[in-house]
């Protein structure tokens, strides 16, 4: 029974904290602007879609780390330079 509760409690805890976090993170990190271009469905591969972004970075910017589950990114870089690592 107290293992129950104890469980329990972390659950809770941790949705709280989650919910708490979610606020505190902006969607989008200050000095960075992005807008779509274009969008298509790939036809050829249901479900998938292309899309273009053009976005504005300050020097010295850097994004955080993050991930495209199930997608590819390809960058065009049309002044200044940019760095992956």
């Amino acid at each position: 029974m107290k293992r129950t509760l104890f469980v329990g409690g972390l659950l809770c805890a941790g949705i709280l904290i989650g919910l708490i976090s979610s606020q505190l993170l902006p969607a989008q990190p200050a000095g960075y602007s992005t807008k779509i271009v274009y969008r298509t469905d790939l036809a050829n591969l249901p479900g998938q879609e292309a899309i273009f972004y053009a976005s504005d970075w300050p020097p010295g910017f850097r994004l955080p780390w993050h991930v495209h589950p199930e997608g590819h990114e390809f960058v065009y870089v049309m002044e200044g330079e940019q760095t992956f690592g």
